[in-house]
């Protein structure tokens, strides 16, 4: 089974905690399309923020407690290489600890790729990932900060549900960064 898919992954929720998602967000409104939406914890916050809400993942289970958790969110199940929106749909694009599992199927170039395609000029792209901020294709970094103290919280979650330490989390860092679209 996808650890993804598993319960302990949907009772613990994602890694972004309410104030990463915010500080990511900034002054910026509009659509939002959460690749990789997960349970739909981040969605939330955009919905609350005043966000027109989009998530799509590839767990089935998972867009089922997003649409309990955003009951305004429209959610999918479309593959993050492949997105099926039209050019320019959305204001602003989010992904949230996508980089490794999209990397380790050989899609982040393609994902990265279809998120710049699905924004309108100058869009935003917002990430928050383990590592440090990376250079993108067709995307300017705006800005930068570290958010640890988030891994942090989430293993501690982890932990408290499960009674085990979170198995994928080699990483000692966890960076939000903001990209415009180029």
């Amino acid at each position: 089974m996808n650890l993804y898919a598993s319960d302990a992954w949907l009772d613990s929720g994602g890694v972004e905690d309410a104030d990463c998602i915010r500080w990511l967000l900034g002054d910026a409104r509009g659509s939002v399309l959460e690749i990789g939406c997960g349970t739909g914890e981040a969605a939330a916050v955009f919905a609350k923020a005043g966000c027109g809400v989009t998530g799509v993942d590839l767990v089935d289970a998972a867009l089922e407690r997003a649409k309990q958790r955003c009951p305004g969110g429209r959610f999918l199940h479309a593959d993050a290489a492949a997105l099926p929106f039209a050019n320019g749909a959305f204001a602003m694009a989010h992904m949230g600890c996508m980089r490794i599992p999209l990397q380790n199927t050989g899609k982040w170039d393609a994902a990265c790729a279809e998120a710049r395609r699905v924004l309108q000029a100058d869009g935003l792209l917002l990430l928050g990932d383990l590592g440090t901020a990376e250079v993108l294709a067709g995307f300017a970094l705006l800005r930068q900060r570290d958010a640890t103290d988030a891994l942090r919280a989430f293993g501690a979650r982890w932990l408290w549900n499960n009674d085990e330490p979170f198995p994928l989390c080699g990483a000692k860092r966890y960076t939000l960064s903001v990209y415009q679209k180029k």
